[in-house]
This record gives structure tokens, C-alpha cells and sequence, in this order.
């Protein structure tokens, strides 16, 4: 049982690593091993983070430690110049201390640290969205349509999973016309732009994005920074084999990019876009992307492809496709620090699911 008395907060530290990774797994499952490569792969390998910056947050009460909370640093450009963000991950604390009031102090402790930055989070959960606004001064991702555009490739097993015994009944006749529908209705990329799978770890890779990231990064004022540096750490860690960043080239020359991640969604595995980046044309970017993912996709086992809309260049482009649309139920959000005056602008603004620590895990 929790002793308020005895419970302190401190900053954590490189020896409690091994503690919080045995800590989480014993609390939320995956390995202590998992943990601590999750950990490394957030701090140490991370081109942003810098000692002495935080890494986050501990409750420890009698030596045990009950309670988590961890900050990723983040390379980001805004208002023209590139800082380093604070994004909350993994907000835990043993079920037993979720009365203490040091529980809600963790982020209250990033909140402090965060005053002079912005922070980037996701999260699926409304009632933990209402705390981050209200307690937090976190707000959603301006114009973002809160949608995603979607194909199905294995409708059976989509179908399974999305709905009762009742209605697969009903359903299950008509897969074919469902199939037949949406070969159909779906608009084939008829453009020039040639998509191929691009490898992080090949030696031209650096030069290739870092020349890019030079000619393209003043489209916008505030965005992810996608230096070779940033992305290689972003598709790396221990989920580098579901991670996937596919290229768009015009006679050799790299025109944009796209990058994916295989995730579980209610059960089913989705291929689902984090980020697009493009010299000029995105829609036809993202659209050529898409159409090749939709050739290319089962060799990733999807049951569908997932592509969230964060902006009006991702509506247009999922809309020039023909692509059916959902609703998204993740909230994208985003919080000021304190002596931070001003805010971004929706028009020279690109955001994306790459922000935070969604792609992350």
C-alpha cells in the first residue's frame, strides 16, 4: 500500500533505466529487455538529445519505483528555425499510488520543463484529451480534418473483426461485390512518378535526404525537421522492421517521400502512413504512394491501409484517389510553452503523425 509520506519524485537518471524497464514490464507487459531498448532508443540514440536534458520523471516509494513518466526530445523547425522539443511518453504509475498526489504532479514536472518549448502528444482516450487541455494547455492540430482514408485489401478478415456475429452473417455474401466495389470506385495514379522502397541504412541515403531536406525546408515555417539524422532515428529502434519509408522520383531525381509503420488497430494489422514530404506537388506525392502501396501492400500482411488526413494536402490527395474515409480516433495535439508567444499559422504549418512518441512504439 502507498505511504504518501514516504513517496518522493525525482528526475531519472542512466542507472535507473534497468529499474523503470523492470518496473513497466511488470506493469504493462513486453519484456524488461524491450524496455530498455525502447529507453536507449528514445535517449541515446536520439540525434536531439543532449545531456544534461530530462529523460524524464520517477516516483519511488521505500526504493520501489511506482510511477513513469518520460520525455523524447525532438528536432523541430519553428518559426524558420530548428529547436528541440519535449514530448510526454508513457505516463505510468502503479495502480495502488493513483490517489497520490504526486500522480498528476509528473506532468505537472513536465509542464515545467517543457515552458520554454513546444510538446507533441497522441492519444485515443477523451477523457485523458480533456485533461491535457484543461490541465495542460494542450490543443488539437489546426484544419486537421480528424479523418483517415482507407483500402481494404483483405475484406473477410476486416469484416471479422469489425463487426458482430449478426452482421458478418449479413455481410458475408456480398464480400465479392465489396471487392468488386472498391476496384471499382478506386482511381488508378495515372502521373509520372516512379515510388521504390528506400533503405535508411544504405550509404547514399544521408546525402539523398539531407540535399532534399536543404532545398525544401523553407515551404514551411513550422514542421518536423527530416534530416538524414532524424529520420534514420525515427525508422530505427525495435520496431525498424515495421517501419517503411518509400521514395517518389522524376527521372532520378527524388520529388518526395512517404513513410509508413505496421501497426495492430482494434486487433487488425494496418499499414498506416505517419508522414509525406514533397519538392512541390504533395498530392501527387501521396497519391502516387498510396496507388503503389495499394499494388504493393499484402506483402506487409495488412488487413488495410491506413492513411489518417492531418492536412488539407492529405484530403485532397486521399479525394483525387477515390479513397473511402473514416473516422480518426486518435487526437493529435500540441502544447505551447509558456514563453512561447507565437503560435503556428495553419498556412505555413506541416504536421503529421511523426510528432511525439506515436511513431515510437
Amino acid at each position: 500500500m502507498q505511504n504518501p509520506q514516504t513517496s518522493t519524485m525525482r528526475l531519472v537518471a542512466d542507472q535507473d533505466i534497468h529499474r523503470i524497464s523492470q518496473f513497466l514490464s511488470a506493469e504493462m507487459g513486453s519484456s524488461t529487455d524491450t524496455w530498455q531498448s525502447i529507453m536507449r532508443h528514445w535517449w541515446h540514440d536520439n540525434p536531439a538529445f543532449e545531456a544534461p536534458m530530462v529523460m524524464g520523471w520517477i516516483i519511488v516509494d521505500e526504493g520501489n519505483i511506482v510511477g513513469f513518466l518520460g520525455n523524447i526530445p525532438t528536432r523541430f523547425q519553428f518559426n524558420g528555425r530548428t529547436i528541440v522539443t519535449q514530448n510526454p511518453t508513457t505516463w505510468f504509475v502503479a495502480s495502488s499510488y493513483r490517489g497520490n498526489p504526486l500522480s498528476r504532479q509528473l506532468f505537472r514536472e513536465f509542464g515545467v520543463s517543457a515552458d520554454t518549448t513546444l510538446s507533441f502528444i497522441t492519444t485515443p482516450a477523451k477523457h485523458v484529451v480533456r485533461f491535457y487541455q484543461q490541465e495542460m494547455r494542450y490543443q488539437e492540430f489546426p484544419e486537421q480534418p480528424r479523418e483517415f482514408s482507407y483500402y481494404v485489401y483483405r475484406h473477410a478478415e476486416y469484416l471479422r473483426l469489425a463487426s458482430s456475429r449478426k452482421l458478418r452473417l449479413r455481410h458475408a455474401p456480398f464480400l465479392p461485390l465489396y471487392r468488386w466495389w472498391q476496384r471499382k470506385m478506386v482511381q488508378p495514379y495515372a502521373g509520372n512518378l516512379a515510388v521504390r522502397r528506400l533503405d535508411p541504412l544504405a550509404l547514399e541515403f544521408a546525402d539523398l535526404i539531407d540535399r532534399f531536406w536543404a532545398n525544401t525546408r523553407d515551404q514551411y515555417k513550422n514542421t518536423l525537421c527530416r534530416d538524414s539524422a532524424t529520420l534514420q532515428w525515427l525508422l530505427s529502434g525495435h520496431r525498424a522492421a515495421d517501419k517503411f519509408i518509400y521514395g517518389c522520383f522524376d527521372n532520378d531525381e527524388l520529388a518526395g517521400f512517404g513513410i509508413f509503420i505496421v501497426k495492430i488497430d482494434d486487433g487488425r494489422k494496418v499499414l498506416e502512413s505517419l508522414d509525406y514530404w514533397a519538392l512541390s506537388d504533395l498530392q501527387e506525392v501521396i497519391a502516387a504512394i498510396a496507388a503503389k502501396l495499394i499494388d504493393a501492400g499484402p506483402q506487409h500482411d495488412p488487413v488495410f491501409l491506413k492513411l489518417p488526413l492531418f492536412n488539407r494536402e492529405h484530403a485532397a490527395a486521399a479525394a483525387s484517389l477515390n479513397l473511402p474515409r473514416a473516422k480518426l480516433r486518435n487526437y493529435y495535439m500540441v502544447r505551447y510553452g509558456a514563453t512561447i508567444k507565437r503560435k503556428m499559422e495553419p498556412h505555413d504549418t506541416f504536421l503529421s503523425g511523426m510528432h511525439g512518441d506515436y511513431a515510437l512504439f
